[in-house]
């Protein structure tokens, strides 16, 4: 194996070893839909089947919503069947103990036309060390990125608490562990990856 190959291995190994994103998509929630949850399936309590849904321990209002049942302005919003939201307009929560590095999601108003500004909290070990606020709207998803919410063990999320403020939320990308910063066995087999592509070049141009 000459040394192109080798040093094109080990980059492609070491930038594996660094995206390990995982996104909820909120499709394989158990038990949901027409027969659960409440007005004939429309909505319900996440905790009520789905206690640690992706490793989260979630909020006491974190709710799921239906969207071939579901009226307001969810249909515009939730991008497969199924998504999740506060339930009765109340603060949500998730935590992973372990912590993770929250990316972005895709986010919507209920049922509030004028939009709903909604306030994102990222806390470690309960002391607040990220806060971000956007607005969610009711005819069309946002996708809200997100800065400065690593190695976070708990999210929360809030509207203002009225009841017309509901928001719905999807498609949560993030990265379990903590820092998304890559490991130092990673960043070391990537330097020597580039660092071998440079002699390599170099030894061409010298011929």
């Amino acid at each position: 194996m000459n040394s192109n190959r080798i040093c094109l291995i080990a980059v492609l190994m070491a930038l594996s070893a660094t995206a390990g994103a995982t996104i909820l998509t909120f499709e394989d929630l158990q038990n949901v839909g027409p027969g659960h949850g409440e007005y004939g399936g429309e909505y319900g309590l996440i905790n009520t089947d789905n206690a640690g849904y992706g490793g989260f321990q979630w909020g006491e209002w974190a709710g799921w919503v239906y969207k071939p049942l579901s009226g307001w302005g969810f249909p515009n919003i939730i991008v497969g069947d199924l998504a999740f939201f506060n339930h009765s307009a109340r603060d949500v929560s998730m935590s992973l103990p372990s912590g993770f590095h929250l990316e972005s999601m895709v986010l919507g108003a209920g049922r509030w036309p004028a939009g709903v500004n909604v306030t994102f909290e990222g806390q470690r070990g309960g002391a607040t060390v990220a806060q971000q606020t956007a607005t969610a709207l009711y005819y069309a998803p946002t996708t809200v990125v997100f800065s400065g919410f690593q190695d976070i063990d708990t999210l929360w999320i809030s509207s203002g608490g009225e009841d017309s403020h509901e928001f719905c939320i999807d498609n949560i990308t993030f990265e379990r562990g903590g820092s998304a910063v890559p490991e130092p066995a990673s960043c070391a087999l990537l330097a020597l990856a580039i660092g071998g592509i440079g002699v390599t070049l170099k030894r061409r141009r010298s011929k």
